[in-house]
Formats: structure tokens, sequence, C-alpha cells
């Protein structure tokens, strides 16, 4: 066929889509490239050797996937993994060996695609606080690849429940202790949870998004009675056995929550 003895010009060919401008962290990027002759007409089949990978990812390059559409175009995807929202990348593209004009083309990094099993819970508050006052936490949205992401929208939802109080006498309210928040959305990824509660107990904190817990959710949360004061030193016995002496940071209770049974 006289067809087949024209060959796709990689300085004649061109490449078009979205993939070649931008690229969303952790999530595959498209575009497509269209074959042309050395005299720069378009041809309509397929056959032709496309390659494609990127540079300036944490791992080292990526190679990208290729789909022959038989037509004279080929469709390209990549994954653009280990790249930080901000940066930009380097996507190169042959055919037949022969550089496409532009390339390397620069895609810029977006945030990538919100996952609910990477976002991160942080603050003084998260595992213990005084009962009656504040206890704040920052909820920080990230992407499948850990990256943080920065900008808002997110439904996050909480779930604060008592396990069991300091003080037996509680027991029934500790019960009925049951209460659902949703975090203010700060607007730049992160979202600030506020909670109190009036009695000294373990509670359990949830946080998920689209009924998916976020990492290390459920979170254990002990509040102590603000008239308990801890003597400035203790000592305890880990469940090893020996008995270690001097300044512990944090409460009687975080103490024991470190493995080892309190001697006053």
């Amino acid at each position: 066929h006289p067809h087949m003895r024209r060959q796709a010009d990689g300085a004649r060919s061109n490449a078009k889509g979205p993939g070649l401008r931008v690229a969303r962290a952790g999530c595959v990027s498209s575009f497509c490239v269209h074959a042309h002759d050395s005299n720069g007409e378009r041809l309509e089949w397929g056959g032709d050797n496309i390659t494609s990978w990127v540079t300036g990812m944490k791992h080292g390059p990526t190679v990208g996937q290729v789909a022959d559409n038989t037509d004279g175009s080929y469709s390209v995807s990549y994954l653009a993994d280990g790249l930080e929202p901000g940066r930009t990348a380097a996507l190169h593209v042959t055919v037949n060996g022969v550089a496409l004009p532009g390339s390397p083309f620069r895609p810029s990094v977006m945030d990538g695609c919100l996952a609910a099993r990477s976002c991160t819970a942080s603050g003084p508050c998260l595992y213990d606080g005084v009962a009656g006052e504040p206890c704040e936490i920052v909820i920080t949205a990230r992407d499948c690849n850990d990256n943080p992401l920065h900008v808002g929208g997110a439904v996050f939802q909480t779930r604060i429940r008592a396990l069991r109080p300091a003080c037996n006498q509680y027991d029934g309210w500790c019960e009925s202790f049951d209460e659902r928040q949703r975090p203010t959305d700060l607007g730049d990824g992160r979202y600030l949870l506020s909670w109190s509660a009036p009695v000294a107990a373990v509670y359990s904190l949830e946080v998920t998004l689209d009924r998916t817990h976020i990492r290390g959710s459920p979170f254990t949360c002990t509040l102590v009675s603000p008239f308990a004061q801890p003597p400035p030193e203790l000592r305890w016995a880990p469940l090893g056995g020996e008995t270690a002496s001097g300044p512990i940071e944090g409460t009687a209770v975080a103490a024991a929550a470190a493995g080892g049974q309190i001697i006053l």
C-alpha cells in the first residue's frame, strides 16, 4: 500500500490536550499526539512509535502509556506521582525517535484528588485535654500522595463519644454522650474542630470524609478534671517491672497511657 511507506515525522507532528499544560499530583493526565509526515500532511493510520516520559519527580522518570487509535492519533496518559503541587514537570514526547515541537512540555502540577485516608488531624488537644475547656484540633486535607491541599470545600464529619468516666458515678452520663459536629472550613485546606465536655473521661473522636475515616481515626482523647493537679514528680512502674522516677511531661493519665502503673 503506498500509504505504508509514509512515516510520521516528529518535527512536523503535534500534540494537544490538557495534560500538556496541567497535571494533578497523584492523578492521571492525558493528551493526544497527531501524526504528520515530512510534508506536514496528517496521517490517517497508525503504527508509528510514540514515546513519552516525565522527569523531575521524586522517584525518577515515569514512562507514559500510549494507545494507538489507528487513525493517525495516539492517546497518551501519564501519572504525576511524586510531584509536589506548585512545581512544574518535564514532559518529553517523541515520534519515531524525534522530539515533538515544544518537547519537553512543562505542565504545572496542581493539587491532587482529595483522599480521606491521607488526611491528618493534629493539635495539642488531639489526645488529651481538660474537662470544661475547649479542645481544638486541625484537620488537614491531603491528596493520595500525602500532599496538603490548599483549597477548602471538603465536608468532614466528626463524632465524639464518651467511653469511660474518671469516676464511676458518671457511667450513665457517658452512655448518653454522643455528639456530632462539622469542622469549620478555613478555606486553605485546613478545618478547625472545637469541642468540649464537662466530665473528666476518656473519649472517642471519629473524623470521617464520605464515611471513610481519616488517618488515625478514631482517636482516643482523655480529658482530666480541671481541679486535679498531679505532683511535679511521679514514680511509675512499667508493665515490665522496673520502677522509674523523675519528671513526666503531661498528666498522670498520660503517664498511665504510656504503659505503666502510677505510684504516687
